[in-house]
């Protein structure tokens, strides 16, 4: 009680539906409605948190296409981490940054990965 949701639980508008405003990449892999746009700065680091849970739970599954969606997904946490980070305190800029790098290199290891077993 009071805790946060277990990511493989989704959450759902009152109807019962996701909400269709929400981020469909982040709503695959949070199974939850996300609307990144109105993300306040208090639930980012957070939301990037389960991300790379996600993340790192899934990848070795993904194929091309998926990386290339979460990189669209992350990209668009970023765009709203830039819009909200001067709410952040400095110890929450630093995680998400590390989270940040941590995406880019599980990608850029995908990929060399993928070029040598071609």
């Amino acid at each position: 009680m009071g805790g946060r949701p277990h990511a493989s639980v989704p959450r759902t508008a009152a109807s019962g539906r996701l909400v269709a405003t929400g981020d469909p990449t982040l709503a695959r892999l949070l199974h939850e409605s996300i609307d990144v746009n109105k993300v306040p700065a208090s639930q980012l680091v957070d939301l990037y948190s389960r991300f790379m849970d996600a993340t790192r739970e899934q990848r070795r599954q993904w194929t091309a296409k998926d990386w290339d969606e979460a990189s669209d997904a992350l990209t668009r946490l970023n765009a709203r981490y830039e819009t909200v980070r001067l709410d952040l305190p400095l110890d929450d800029r630093l995680t998400v940054r590390s989270y940040q790098g941590e995406f880019r290199t599980l990608q850029s290891a995908r990929r060399l990965k993928d070029r040598v077993n071609e």
